[in-house]
């Protein structure tokens, strides 16, 4: 059998949309499930006034939202990984696994995305209830500069734990703090090459950005795709071929290695 070789990130996003051609109506679907969620946390979180009881509840709020939305990220990356698999019976109610199985398992590996996003809204936080720590500048840029702040936490912990979900999808066996840390194990040596995904992104994001609404979800699920083959890429590495899902004659499905 002839060795595996790593696909090229140009590769990568070349399978990812060869996978993605017939099922682009599910990942849509998904994709707007997922957004209809995000906008309804961000609803009930909304800070209001910014007193310190108000702030608090929101807080709570948001914290226990947040830990409810593993469930559907779990679900969201069975999804891709099926998509990018070529498993034939691929339907929006994969996005819902995680409410059937692995419930516990998917909001504590949240947990720790949770807890990152919380460290990067601290500095929002102490904006909100004491502006005068501040220095005087112009408030939109101030209000960029903490975004920012909060996406790049969340994006360092992307590149340590970014991989749980997956690692839960095809290892259920494990226990949250194993699949964290098989995580943390698979990233070694490959936080660049997923650093660098991102950024070869970027040029299409903007794109997305300037066709509105529905431009980003298809950059979104592009993205998602793209990210999901870099892991079944990374079991490529690993195993000297390339993860591909069938089904079974009972209609469940089964993990077929192959070039």
């Amino acid at each position: 059998m002839e060795e595996y070789r790593s696909l090229s990130i140009k590769k990568l996003k070349d399978h990812a949309r060869g996978r993605l051609i017939g099922r682009y109506g599910t990942a849509f679907l998904a994709a707007l499930t997922i957004l209809g969620a995000e906008l309804i946390i961000t609803f009930f979180s909304g800070t209001g006034d910014s007193t310190p009881a108000r702030y608090l509840l929101t807080l709570l709020i948001f914290t226990v939202a947040d830990l409810l939305m593993g469930v559907l990220e779990y679900g969201e990356s069975n999804l891709y990984l099926k998509i990018t698999r070529s498993a034939k019976d691929v339907s929006v109610q994969d996005l819902f696994i995680g409410f059937k199985k692995n419930t516990d398992k998917a909001i504590l590996v949240r947990a720790v995305f949770t807890g990152f996003s919380l460290i990067g809204i601290i500095p929002a936080a102490l904006y909100a209830l004491k502006p005068d720590l501040f220095p005087a500048i112009n408030a939109t840029l101030l209000a960029v500069l903490l975004s920012v702040f909060e996406y790049l936490v969340l994006f360092i912990a992307k590149l340590f734990f970014g991989l749980s979900f997956y690692i839960l999808c095809d290892e259920s066996g494990l226990t949250a703090k194993e699949i964290l840390l098989k995580s943390l194990d698979l990233m070694k040596n490959k936080k660049g090459r997923l650093i660098t995904i991102y950024l070869s992104m970027i040029p299409l994001c903007i794109v997305s950005i300037l066709a509105f609404g529905i431009g980003f979800i298809w950059f979104t699920i592009l993205l998602k795709a793209v990210v999901a083959m870099f892991y079944n890429d990374m079991l490529g590495e690993m195993t000297g071929t390339l993860p591909i899902e069938s089904a079974t004659p009972d209609g469940s499905s089964t993990l077929d290695i192959r070039l």
